[in-house]
């Protein structure tokens, strides 16, 4: 959904400032630019917000902004700064103000990122309308399989497999997931090179971890990645 002029030209200043507050380094004037959960999840990680002194940010190296989506109170804001590679960034609109929110990824679905997903989206049906912090691993497996959203939802799955409990817990899911990441093709890694950078970490990490005939099967698969690569 295109954004109206209001919410553009809100949102484009809350990334500018946010840019320079990162740059100053001041802990508190980041703070003022997050949702309630992240500042005080910021706040709570600094030894004593009152103790920075702020950088220069003279020659501080504007973002670029290629597009904005809004859903109702949440935005999502295509971005990139000194690389040339587009991340998103997400927004809270919180008492009629736009905030940064990372978490409100969640409350949105795969459909709503990838509008234009057409027939894949299609094709996994009512998964795509799910928002995707109630996807289970399975579930986000299945869509990234099937091309939707992938960009939004590779690194969710990679935070999955990085928390280190899923081989131990869920000895099926952490295989269905580690060969999702394997099949994806080649073509996508060329515009995502910090989640090939994950990939292949993790396809390392298998080939080094590998001690059954089950995991044979995954080094396999990361063998052939590797090569690919």
């Amino acid at each position: 959904m295109r954004a109206t002029e209001a919410d553009e030209q809100q949102l484009r200043t809350l990334v500018d400032d946010f840019v320079v507050a990162v740059e100053r380094g001041v802990p508190r004037e980041i703070a003022a630019l997050l949702c309630a959960e992240e500042a005080e999840s910021l706040l709570d990680h600094v030894d004593d917000p009152d103790e920075y002194e702020p950088i220069d940010v003279t020659e501080a190296v504007p973002a670029t902004i290629h597009g904005i989506q809004v859903f109702g109170d949440i935005a999502v804001v295509a971005v990139n700064r000194i690389t040339d590679e587009v991340k998103s960034l997400y927004c809270r609109r919180v008492d009629g103000r736009w905030l940064c929110c990372e978490h409100a990824e969640f409350d949105l679905t795969a459909a709503q990122l990838d509008g234009a997903a057409g027939d894949a989206a299609e094709r996994v049906g009512a998964l795509s309308n799910v928002p995707i912090g109630e996807l289970a691993l399975a579930q986000l497996c299945v869509l990234v399989d099937h091309g939707v959203a992938r960009r939004n939802l590779l690194p969710i799955l990679f935070r999955h497999l990085d928390w280190g409990r899923v081989r131990e817990d869920d000895p099926a899911g952490y295989v269905q997931a580690v060969s999702t990441v394997f099949a994806v093709d080649p073509d996508y890694w060329v515009a995502d090179s910090e989640s090939q950078l994950r990939a292949r970490l993790r396809a390392e990490d298998v080939l080094r971890d590998a001690t059954d005939d089950a995991d044979d099967a995954l080094a396999r698969l990361a063998t052939e990645f590797l090569a690919a690569r």
